[in-house]
């Protein structure tokens, strides 16, 4: 809760600074900074390029199999009947 009171802080006094330029008539929680909503295709992308980022994280913490390049060959080995 304290983080929302934090933002509720940091938005009023962005809203002093914009004056009556500022937009947020509908008391919008997250905002532009001049209280207009975001827009929604700009979060989608955000949020696309976020999740590729940790994805990309992710895959460097697990470590890979080590494994030969098959050339095309089939297995050698015993045949099952």
């Amino acid at each position: 809760m304290q983080e929302l009171r934090n933002w509720r802080k940091q938005q009023l006094e962005e809203t002093a600074q914009w004056g009556a330029d500022h937009q947020n008539n509908d008391n919008l929680v997250f905002t532009e900074k001049n209280g207009e909503p975001y827009d929604p295709h700009r979060v989608y992308k955000a949020f696309v390029a976020s999740v590729a980022r940790l994805a990309r994280a992710a895959a460097k913490l697990v470590p890979r199999a080590k494994t030969k390049p098959n050339d095309g060959k089939p297995k050698k080995g015993k045949k099952k009947n």
